[in-house]
């Protein structure tokens, strides 16, 4: 059977309708011809992929902890010398310096009456000429219910300005003066200082040590006890947790322990001597005799020693110790 062109148009288009193939006619040389091309698949329909999970955060880690704080720089350690009621006597007194001047302290502290009368001008100079020995080391003044005259006992002092109250501080220790012979009762300007002094140095929080230094002392076995002081002032001391209260006017050497607060009474720098007039159980010590104090600081280790005019050592006392045994 012979199939005509018409026949085999008719068969191919007939495929391809059936399998979907587009149909291309082309005129070549007059003839017709069929060319067929398959059509392009459509393109690839991609499914939706579901989110990608996100990266874990990276762990941050705990702040590295905060460098130790430096030390405090600790102090330097030194010693002192405490002496008083120097008058009278001039040779005595010369000796009790020459003893001190042998162990070299930073400085010398004296608790008053260093003449008999404060307004002899020639025993002020008599006093500039016996420690004129020491004039290569600080002397702080205390002033005395004898040298009475407020000119003359600033004039003779290097380290006294214009006050008869007043402080320095040395390492880390406070000294504050105090004038037992003023008014220094809880309305007075003198009391209003000694608070404000005691308030700087406990909210400096430096853990400095306090000494008081005054010439008459709250509590004695001897003369020496002064009743206001224990009213007015001892409980500033006490508030304020005061070191040692150093005094004088008492011709002895007294130590005095009495609700956590060390006094020490030395006055037996060239004056007469008293004696013991009764008997109490804050007295740790009396003795009369002619002596002078030396004190060592090491930070928090105090160490006081009573020596006697012939350098012999009366009484030693560790105030860290005291403190630990009143617990």
């Amino acid at each position: 059977m012979r199939l005509t062109v018409s026949s085999v148009l008719l068969i191919t288009l007939i495929l391809c309708v059936l399998h979907s193939v587009p149909i291309v006619y082309a005129e070549n040389g007059g003839d017709w011809q069929v060319t067929t091309t398959k059509k392009a698949p459509p393109p690839e329909q991609k499914l939706p992929q579901p989110p990608l999970p996100e990266p874990p955060l990276p762990e941050i880690p705990d702040p590295p902890p905060p460098p130790p704080e430096p030390e405090k720089p600790k102090a330097q350690a030194f010693s002192f010398a405490v002496y008083g009621d120097s008058h009278t006597y001039p040779d005595t007194h010369g000796k009790i310096l020459d003893l001190i001047c042998a162990r070299k302290p930073a400085f010398i502290i004296n608790t008053g009456d260093v003449v008999f009368n404060g307004l002899n001008d020639k025993e002020w100079r008599k006093f500039k000429q016996i420690t004129e020995k020491v004039s290569n080391i600080p002397l702080y003044g205390t002033i005395g219910d004898h040298d009475k005259h407020v000119p003359f006992f600033v004039a003779n002092y290097d380290t006294v300005d214009q006050s008869t109250w007043y402080s320095f501080k040395y390492e880390n220790c406070i000294f504050i003066v105090i004038d037992t012979i003023d008014d220094f009762s809880p309305s007075s300007y003198q009391y209003s200082w000694i608070t404000n002094q005691l308030h700087t140095v406990a909210a400096s929080n430096t853990e400095s040590k306090i000494f008081i230094i005054a010439h008459n002392a709250p509590y004695s076995t001897g003369a020496a006890g002064d009743e206001n002081m224990q009213t007015a002032l001892v409980p500033l001391f006490k508030q304020y947790h005061v070191n040692a209260v150093l005094t004088g006017h008492g011709e002895y050497y007294e130590h005095i322990y009495n609700d956590g607060i060390d006094y020490f009474i030395t006055g037996g720098g060239g004056a007469p001597l008293s004696e013991q007039s009764k008997t109490a159980e804050w007295s740790r010590t009396f003795n009369s005799v002619h002596h002078y104090l030396y004190i060592s600081v090491d930070n928090d280790i105090i160490d006081v020693q009573a020596y006697s005019e012939d350098d012999a050592l009366l009484d030693a006392v560790n105030l860290s110790e005291q403190s630990d045994n009143s617990e």
